[in-house]
C-alpha cells in the first residue's frame, strides 16, 4: 500500500469511527431520548444498523485498538447481533418506536455501549486531533 493509499484509507477509517462513535452515545441512551436523537422512524433496526458497523473496525489494521477495545466491540457486535425481531419492532411513531426500543434485549446493547465508551475515550481523543489536523 503507498503512503497516499494508507492516508486515504485512515482518513476514511478515522470519519467512519467519528461516526460510529456519535452511533454509540445514541445507543447508550433510554428508549426515550434513543427514539428522539433518531426522528421516530424505524428506529430499533436504524440504530442496529449503524451500531454493526462495529464489526468494520475489528478486523481492521488501520487504528490498533486494545484487546480490552476489540473485546468490548465483539461484546456490542453480539448484542446487536443477538436481538431478536421482537426488539426490532418500528414504525413511524413514537409509540411504534418505543416498543422496540423499550424491549429487555436493548438493555444489554446499552451497556455493552456504555462500556465501550469508556474504553474507547483515549481512541476517541485520538480521532479528534486527527480529524480536527485534518479539516
Amino acid at each position: 500500500m503507498s503512503v497516499k493509499e494508507f492516508i486515504s484509507n485512515r482518513d476514511s477509517i478515522e470519519n467512519s469511527y467519528y461516526y460510529f462513535i456519535e452511533t454509540l452515545s445514541i445507543l447508550a441512551k433510554s428508549p426515550v431520548e434513543q427514539c428522539t436523537a433518531m426522528g421516530d422512524y424505524n428506529v430499533a433496526f436504524e440504530l442496529r444498523d449503524d451500531g454493526l458497523v462495529v464489526d468494520d473496525f475489528i478486523g481492521q489494521k488501520i487504528i490498533d485498538f486494545s484487546s480490552d477495545q476489540i473485546e468490548g466491540m465483539k461484546k456490542l457486535s453480539l448484542a446487536l447481533n443477538g436481538l431478536s425481531g421482537e426488539a426490532l419492532k418500528g414504525g413511524s411513531t413514537r409509540e411504534d418506536n418505543l416498543i422496540g426500543m423499550s424491549n429487555p434485549e436493548w438493555q444489554l446493547v446499552r451497556e455493552a455501549a456504555n462500556e465501550l465508551m469508556i474504553v474507547l475515550a483515549p481512541k476517541t481523543l485520538e480521532n479528534q486531533k486527527y480529524l480536527k489536523g485534518h479539516t
